[in-house]
């Protein structure tokens, strides 16, 4: 039963409404959702009639030569390229894998599969090139969604992990492939003739991609997801940001479109707006970094998306360069954070050089964003208010709510896994996104959220990745025996940090000894893994740390210039 004490609040284009039941679980409603486009195909042609010679992608090749496409070219070619992938026998149940990273030609074979009714697997490209274990991750993917074409730019590079994982998909490429491997041209799809019957119905329902979001055992799950869910997800964005009705939006942008974020949010804004995207081939790590840096220098945007990690870098260059700070903040309406927590002293960098933030929250099975804030005074770990059409459910958890969602941009389940589907809905239909959030002011939610944890001791660093605490937690305690436990800390962070304490007996050793002794298990735990999976700091405690006295050791232990007591690796 509901009480009777209700809320609404909001701004021009969106109100949340608020609902407390007896039980204490709160129900957050964005406002009513907008007329908008069923498919992304219907965005695509309605923004070539528009705009047609505007461009949509641009980007830049390795010899720094400029390619582009415009609208009017990507509408035309859908539908060559959708007809030649269905003769290559792709189809609604033969989906269309993509194993190469952002590009051009990555998105015409997208739209030209959307056009044939075909879904699309973007696959993150790192995935094809990790033969070390028999390309296992990739071989279970294509087992899940069974591709009937696999598509990738570099024939040669990817043309092991197609033969492994899809040896009866058809391989398209734009380079040519390794010796002995035979592949079709993509330029045979581009020049094939377009369908002279009638084309497929695609509607609302129609599957556009089935995209990879990883599970709490590191297994990825396929999940359905529809043009129309997408097209909701986009038209909520635009009534949380009316100014991108103003003017089309220029984005700079490396963030994979294997991801929810890059590949449905920022696509899919710049094509709703009919925008234009320049294709980052960089990203924030340190060999990449100078790359993205320089496209950035060149283009300023108007709308600017990372994650934090990028944030933090790219902070540090604008605050050292002040003719790159004033071209680059010209005509910037927003950056937006994404993926993990911000670090306050992020945030803090990003204000005092007057960079206009805004934060967001979402899941792969929303298609990306559920929440926004709208750039007002966003706290470094705000996610904001339920877009339009979103419905949240937040259950009582401890000193925080678990949240749950529902809504058009919601997905009604897995590829072809039931298993999945049943355990990730209550019996009202919500998602069970597994994050806890907390209102910033308990007196009046709709005013936001805030993100707090993970339920099952997942965590994100400021890169995006995932972090499965419990399962490092294990590994660290099956190779040392002298430490009782351990908390694995690093939410928003670069780098994932371990809060030990002794044993009994452990506590009897020479302190040096157990420094040594917790380094050489450190070491042992991670060697092989990457930054999801390796700690790189500790701190050794007396006993188990209070609730109340975890944020100071955990801000200790990733402190920029940490303590000698803090072991660093």
């Amino acid at each position: 039963m509901l009480s009777h004490q209700r809320h609404r609040t909001g701004g021009r284009r969106n109100l949340t409404e608020v609902e407390r039941d007896r039980d204490g679980t709160l129900r957050l409603r964005g406002g009513p959702l907008g007329e908008h486009a069923a498919t992304l195909l219907t965005l695509l042609d309605d923004a070539a009639r528009r705009a047609p010679t505007r461009a949509f992608l641009i980007e830049r090749d390795g010899r720094d030569v400029w390619h582009q496409a415009s609208y009017a070219t990507v509408a035309d070619r859908s539908h060559r390229v959708g007809a030649g992938l269905r003769a290559l026998g792709a189809s609604a149940q033969r989906p269309v894998m993509i194993l190469s990273g952002n590009g051009i030609d990555h998105a015409l074979v997208t739209f030209g599969a959307l056009r044939a009714g075909i879904p699309v697997v973007p696959v993150a490209a790192t995935v094809g090139l990790a033969a070390r274990d028999g390309f296992a991750r990739l071989r279970a993917i294509a087992e899940s969604v069974q591709p009937g074409v696999v598509f990738a730019r570099d024939g040669a590079a990817y043309a092991a992990a197609a033969r492994a994982a899809a040896p009866d998909a058809a391989y398209v490429t734009v380079t040519e492939p390794s010796h002995g491997v035979r592949a079709f041209d993509y330029a045979n799809l581009l020049a094939h003739a377009p369908p002279a019957e009638s084309e497929v119905a695609v509607g609302a329902e129609t599957v556009a991609k089935i995209m990879l979001a990883p599970g709490a055992s590191g297994e990825l799950k396929p999940v359905v997801t529809t043009h129309g869910m997408i097209c909701a997800m986009l038209q909520g964005v635009a009534q949380a940001w009316p100014f991108l009705d103003g003017h089309p939006p220029v984005v700079v942008d490396w963030l994979p479109w294997s991801r929810g974020l890059g590949g449905n949010m920022v696509l899919g804004i710049v094509l709703r707006h009919a925008g234009t995207l320049y294709v980052d081939d960089g990203d924030p790590t340190p060999a990449r970094f100078e790359r993205t840096a320089r496209l950035r220098a060149e283009i300023p945007p108007t709308l600017a998306f990372d994650v934090p990690l990028g944030w933090t870098a790219w902070a540090e260059r604008l605050r050292g360069d002040d003719p790159l700070r004033r071209r680059w903040l010209s005509r910037l309406d927003l950056a937006c954070w994404y993926g993990a927590t911000l670090a306050p002293a992020t945030g803090d960098a990003l204000r005092a050089i007057h960079v206009p933030l805004a934060g967001g929250w979402g899941a792969t099975e929303t298609a990306a964003a559920a929440t926004l804030t709208d750039g007002v005074d966003a706290k470094y770990d705000a996610i904001g208010a339920p877009l339009a059409g979103v419905e949240l459910k937040l259950v009582p958890s401890g000193d925080a709510y678990e949240a749950r969602v529902r809504g058009p941009q919601v997905t009604n389940g897995y590829w072809w896994r039931p298993d999945l589907t049943a355990a990730a809905f209550d019996d009202e239909g919500f998602y069970r996104t597994g994050d806890l959030v907390r209102p910033i002011d308990t007196g009046a939610p709709q005013r936001g959220l805030e993100f707090a944890a993970r339920t099952d001791e997942r965590f994100k660093l400021s890169s995006g990745a995932w972090v499965r605490g419990a399962t490092l937690r294990a590994r660290f305690l099956t190779e040392c025996s002298d430490v009782a436990d351990v908390l694995v800390s690093g939410e928003g962070r670069d780098e994932i940090g371990l809060l030990v304490w002794p044993t009994a007996d452990g506590s009897l050793l020479d302190r040096d000894v157990l420094r040594a002794q917790i380094t050489d298990a450190m070491r042992r735990a991670t060697a092989g893994k990457g930054s999801s999976e390796r700690a790189r700091r500790a701190l050794i405690l007396a006993r188990e740390p209070a609730r109340h006295e975890r944020a100071a050791l955990v801000a200790r232990i990733h402190a920029s210039e940490p303590d000698a007591e803090v072991i660093v690796l």
